[in-house]
């Protein structure tokens, strides 16, 4: 009993379980949608993923002004200011959910009609699939970013197993059933995701003591001061990963956008692995610098780059020396024409983790304004390197925009970062 308090008690144990964890649940969603693109990719025709493509990336257009205006004020603010009273606080942030879904599947069901009337039957079918998504995958998001805050991540990264099990076991029987398509997809992730957020929902609730409630007039307020720069700057940040999709469709290149994505697969390991870590530092690095503990702050902003860089490079590595197995093995003989790309690709993950890294860092010096700087950089790269290079390289050319716009931004967001930290004396 001693050993296991003491156990209990070592704050490097803790945090290490955390660290775990929190990385088990990135790693368990993400490779729960790695595998479901995957099989999409090998499953369903060129043009039909590169439909499901276009309507995903769009989705995620919807989902930065959810994350910006909810999600992310809810690390910074519900670890701190709201501990006391984290549950009412909870409850603004949901019915503040449901009002912005409410809007969200207003806009694709109006993209789709677009797309139908205009003879695009599978954008369409991609479309009307989102639509009927959007409001419970992002109440999933949300649900499982308040156990971060409660430093509980054992919970979501069991609920990534249920999700993961339930949304391929149902994509698997669709297309036993001969019925897989983009809407169908969606529909897999729609009763994935409701179930899935139901469970989690109950589990905060059995483990959570209200103290007081919450000041609801300035919840609103506060957020919104936060997301001001954090939302553009998160809008933007969506064209370096995103606009090649959209550039290589509007050159008639569904099955490009397609072959893009399926490079891009294989580099997203890493960047969910960047996400979990720095969900998991966000609560931490923002209580450093609330105990005024500026130098400590620093160190470890520098240790974690390490960490992210290291990863990134052993990955590229892999990458590096067995792209052409694992793109054939992975999509049985599809985009072998590309596989060469790959280590290309892979460059952008080292500039990524610095990005990673520097902008969690001045998120928690409310540096945002900064932030923005920093991605506009890096946009306007992808748009100008992509606008020049998609329509006569095609995939190749998407490739080398996201290298460079990458490095741009690392570039910038280092230099914001010496500018925003705190001088220690």
């Amino acid at each position: 009993m001693g050993l296991n308090n003491a156990i209990n008690k070592n704050p490097v144990v803790r945090w290490s379980g955390r660290a775990f964890w929190a990385t088990a649940d990135q790693g368990i969603f993400a490779g729960s949608n790695f595998l479901l693109n995957i099989l999409l990719a090998r499953w369903l025709s060129n043009e039909q993923y590169g439909a499901f493509t276009i309507s995903y990336s769009s989705f995620l257009i919807l989902g930065v002004f959810h994350t910006s205006l909810i999600t992310e004020p809810m690390l910074i603010f519900g670890a701190g200011r709201y501990s006391a009273s984290f549950i009412s606080y909870y409850h603004h942030l949901r019915r503040l959910h449901w009002k912005l879904v409410a809007s969200f599947c207003l806009l694709a069901s109006i993209t789709a009609q677009t797309a139908s009337l205009l003879g695009n039957g599978l954008l369409a079918n991609a479309f009307w699939g989102m639509c009927l998504a959007i409001p419970v995958i992002l109440l999933l998001w949300l649900v499982r970013r308040t156990f971060y805050v409660v430093l509980s991540p054992l919970y979501p990264a069991q609920g990534g197993v249920a999700y993961g099990v339930l949304s391929l076991s149902i994509i698997y029987l669709i297309y036993r059933w001969g019925h897989l398509s983009p809407f169908s997809t969606y529909c897999a992730i729609f009763m994935s995701c409701l179930t899935v957020s139901l469970v989690l929902s109950a589990k905060l609730y059995s483990r959570s003591k209200e103290e007081k409630d919450a000041g609801i007039t300035r919840i609103d307020s506060e957020h919104w001061q936060y997301a001001r720069w954090i939302l553009p700057s998160a809008l933007i940040t969506w064209i370096p990963s995103n606009a090649a999709y959209l550039l290589l469709a509007a050159t008639g290149d569904l099955e490009g956008g397609a072959s893009y994505r399926a490079l891009m697969n294989l580099q997203m390991p890493v960047l969910h692995i960047n996400t979990a870590l720095s969900l998991l530092i966000l609560p931490s690095l923002s209580k450093l610098l609330q105990s005024g503990n500026y130098l400590q702050f620093h160190k470890n902003v520098r240790s974690y780059i390490i960490i992210y860089a290291g990863f990134s490079a052993l990955f590229m590595l892999l990458l590096l020396i067995a792209h052409t197995r694992i793109m054939a093995w992975l999509y049985v003989g599809k985009f072998s024409d590309y596989a060469s790309l790959v280590p290309v690709l892979s460059i952008f993950l080292i500039f990524a983790s610095f990005s990673a890294v520097f902008g969690t860092a001045m998120r928690c010096l409310q540096a945002t304004r900064k932030i923005f700087h920093s991605v506009a950089v890096g946009a306007f790269v992808s748009l100008g390197t992509g606008i020049w290079f998609i329509p006569t390289m095609g995939v190749r050319g998407a490739v080398w925009s996201m290298v460079l716009a990458s490095a741009f931004e690392a570039g910038m967001m280092a230099l914001m970062y010496k500018t925003a930290k705190p001088r220690v004396y």
